[in-house]
């Protein structure tokens, strides 16, 4: 029993570990494509200028907004206005802030796409509070729009480890969203 009970100490142990690594030090970075897009959660504005540089990334597109504060979107705007000043600071790297809901509108969605479509905004960051919802959402219409992804590829690698995790289940909002989402005809 007590060698059952130190198992799971130790498990949770290496979660927790795990879990602080990824928010704390990574923020949930991805790599959506490789030397292109990159998706993670909200980067200290101090440690911006490194973290940009690491990854050469010239466009930042911040989902949040800072006006109404909630637990998916717990940021002030004053927070979101230290990280755009923190990054005009920064020679050669533009700063978007498009705010957007958990289901974005599709006025969002056409100024995101403008930006994309623009090959000299790249390596773009896309991030929003905690890089799991918003940021996921729209590396996915990343992924459907210029990587020719499927609909169903693009929910299903934004899910975070199985089918019934959350958001992008098939029948959450996010995942329903990106079933029914309709490609630009070019």
């Amino acid at each position: 029993m007590k060698r059952i009970i130190f198992l799971f100490i130790m498990i949770a142990i290496f979660i927790s570990a795990f879990v602080f690594y990824q928010k704390k030090v990574r923020y949930n970075l991805v790599t959506i494509s490789e030397n292109k897009v990159y998706n993670s959660g909200v980067v200290a504005p101090g440690k911006l200028p490194e973290f940009l540089k690491d990854h050469k990334i010239k466009t930042v597109i911040d989902l949040r907004d800072g006006e109404e504060q909630t637990e998916l979107n717990p940021e002030t705007k004053k927070q979101v206005g230290a990280e755009e000043n923190a990054i005009n600071k920064i020679s050669d790297v533009n700063y978007f802030n498009l705010p957007t809901d958990q289901i974005p509108q599709d006025s969002t969605v056409q100024k995101f796409l403008k930006i994309m479509d623009d090959k000299k905004n790249y390596p773009v960051l896309i991030h929003c509070h905690h890089g799991v919802g918003r940021s996921r959402l729209f590396s996915s219409i990343y992924r459907i729009e210029y990587e020719n992804f499927s609909n169903e590829d693009a929910r299903a690698n934004a899910r975070y480890l199985w089918e019934l995790s959350g958001n992008f289940s098939k029948g959450s909002e996010k995942g329903k969203y990106l079933l029914n989402y309709h490609k630009r005809k070019h």
